[in-house]
């Protein structure tokens, strides 16, 4: 093929790429998804604090970046108080990541179908989309990381330009409270600059350095709950590596939904990696290989999990190492080359078209509509019915009563979990006899099985009756 022609179809696919990644996110952002309870516990601190107030420990054990805190309440400060307004930031965030990518991936991979696979994987990639939309800081994760390591690139200690070099410094303390694994890509970075002159040193990371003290001083005030912690405990590799299969199982269904070829994943990134380790001592090598051992380090000594979206922002060096798997492709036949090639991009294009399709075209995600039962009660209910709130609903439930009417009611929040049938039976057993009661249901570590479980208590009642959807949100009544 031409050269030139060549290159021409390699820019005009970079941008029909990049196009349709940011119309995805902004497609999905615009069905104004209902919060789920993550997001309204947040959304409720964001309400009732100060700017100032969220630099404090945030209440309903939200630990969100500060600076990032503030931008979502800028936004609904500016606007209005609801999911357009404090989603903005993290869509901002999710689609300037996606040009910032390939920026990145231009300096680290030389082949055109590389370059453009990356790409591909990048913008369709589920779980990016997804918290392109989510009121949390995880698209601000990936966009500070992927900036972070950009900028070594620009780091020349033949061209010592102190200025740029503050400037960075700057940038690089500020990101920190946007973007708390941010300090992670910026370790890295003063481990790679260690070569350089102790003017440059100085001038890039001695800001920096403060910065990372104050976070690190003012994230150990921070509390989170046992359960919580329980959780991302599942992130850390264990001493002996007998956890390993585990953790790379569950980030691989997580982060690679509807790939059925996990083989040939595997594959690209053992050819990725050993395409960088041929040549360690250059830039692109060091900027991919090193966030990505350190991230490995620290999961292994128990700092920060590699796990599901605490680890999303190493998801985009994931993805590099995979496409510089082309770059090894030396096959003299063109024709086999090109069937390769193009059997490697239809393959993973048919995968993310799949999810993405299912996911976000057809509307099928999962989806809390507290508001919309509250509102169910409002018409199926009186002043003198009770509603009962179990304890998992209560977040969602305190963030979207102010949008519907249901005041002069006696509302009853249960205060621990119930998940077994039996001891949802022992504490409904006690309620009152003679009244009427509702169960607002749209939040539990395991609704199925609550959602049954509710239902068939109800059912032993008279007038045992349930308005529920297809994610088992529901209004269940009875009477007693």
């Amino acid at each position: 093929m031409d050269k030139k022609l060549q290159k021409n179809i390699y820019y005009i696919a970079v941008c029909i790429i990049i196009i349709c990644a940011v119309l995805l996110r902004i497609l999905f952002y615009s069905y104004e998804r209902p919060f789920w309870n993550d997001e309204s516990a947040l959304a409720i601190n964001l309400i009732n604090r100060t700017f100032s107030g969220l630099w404090l420990p945030l209440d309903h054990e939200q630990i969100t970046p500060p600076l990032y805190s503030c931008f979502c309440k800028f936004c609904a400060f500016f606007i209005s108080n609801n999911e357009y307004a404090f989603r903005l930031p993290a869509l901002l965030f999710g689609f300037t990541s996606v040009p910032l990518f390939f920026l990145l991936v231009v300096k680290v991979i030389k082949n055109y179908a590389g370059r453009l696979f990356a790409l591909m994987l990048f913008a369709f990639n589920y779980q990016l989309i997804y918290y392109s939309q989510e009121l949390k800081q995880y698209s601000c994760d990936v966009f500070m990381f992927l900036a972070i390591l950009f900028s070594y690139f620009y780091i020349n200690k033949e061209n010592n330009d102190i200025k740029k070099f503050w400037a960075l410094s700057v940038l690089y303390s500020v990101s920190f409270w946007f973007s708390y694994t941010a300090i992670f890509a910026v370790f890295v970075l003063g481990f790679l600059c260690l070569k350089h002159d102790r003017k440059t040193i100085i001038s890039l990371f001695s800001l920096p350095f403060i910065s990372g003290l104050m976070l690190i001083f003012y994230t150990h005030k921070l509390h989170t709950d046992s359960a919580l912690n329980e959780f991302w405990a599942q992130g850390y590799i264990a001493f002996n590596f007998s956890n390993l299969k585990n953790i790379l199982d569950t980030n691989f269904l997580f982060y690679f939904e509807n790939f059925t070829s996990k083989f040939l994943i595997i594959i690209l990134f053992v050819i990725g990696l050993l395409c960088f380790f041929k040549n360690l001592k250059s830039k692109a090598s060091l900027i991919i290989l090193s966030p990505f051992v350190f991230a490995i380090l620290l999961s292994y000594t128990c700092i920060y999990p590699l796990y599901l979206r605490a680890a999303i922002h190493i998801l985009p060096l994931f993805f590099i190492i995979m496409a510089k798997a082309f770059d090894c492709l030396k096959i003299k036949n063109i024709a086999v080359l090109y069937f390769i090639s193009a059997f490697i991009f239809v393959h993973f294009f048919v995968c993310t078209f799949k999810t993405d399709y299912t996911n976000i075209i057809k509307k099928q995600y999962y989806a809390e509509n507290t508001k919309e039962i509250l509102e169910i009660l409002s018409h199926k209910s009186n002043n003198k019915d009770i509603l009962i709130v179990p304890y998992l609903t209560a977040i969602n439930f305190e963030y979207y009563k102010q949008f519907v009417n249901i005041k002069n009611r006696e509302i009853y929040i249960l205060k621990k979990p119930l998940y077994e049938y039996e001891e949802i039976k022992k504490v409904y057993d006690m309620l009152p006899d003679k009244h009427t009661y509702y169960i607002l249901f749209t939040h539990s570590a395991d609704k199925p099985l609550v959602f049954k479980n509710l239902y068939m208590y109800a059912q032993e009642h008279n007038g045992g009756t349930i308005y529920s959807d297809k994610n088992y949100n529901a209004l269940i009544r009875f009477e007693k």
